[in-house]
């Protein structure tokens, strides 16, 4: 079953939009509605899109599997480099592009109390959380 989400990069990504898993991850986006003259633009945090607890798990692991890096010089630049690539080697300072982009419920607006949640730091709370204790059986 799918269902609505607002997904997006941290206003701290260094570049505005990254593609993971078929799904482009934007900075900003525009709610249109209206006709003609009548048009309306709302600009919004990241995008909503619908999908499945499968499109997530997908996006989740390919998070991983792409880097962000920057260069400094007589002129900053960050590119998004896949690590599955033969051209890609490991470099001091590549970032998982999960600690920069986050999926959302879409009935949460992560703008209103800066709350994001990149995909990075879920997996790394999930990690770090103890396992359940055994129950003992009494009697």
């Amino acid at each position: 079953m799918s269902q609505l989400y607002r997904i997006g990069v941290t206003p701290e990504c260094p570049v505005h939009q990254i593609t993971i898993g078929g799904q482009n991850f934007t900075r900003r986006s525009e709610i249109v509605s209206g006709y003609g003259t009548e048009t309306n633009r709302r600009e919004i945090q990241g995008s909503i899109v619908r999908m499945s607890a499968d499109d997530v798990a997908a996006i989740m692991a390919a998070s991983t599997q792409k880097v962000i890096r920057s260069t400094n010089g007589a002129k900053s630049v960050a590119r998004v480099h896949a690590k599955d690539s033969k051209a890609y080697s490991k470099r001091p300072g590549d970032v998982d592009v999960s600690h920069f982009v986050y999926v959302h419920a879409e009935d949460v607006d992560p703008t209103s109390a800066h709350s994001y949640a990149p995909l990075g730091d879920v997996a790394k709370q999930a990690e770090k959380a103890p396992a359940p204790k055994a129950r003992r059986r009494s009697g």
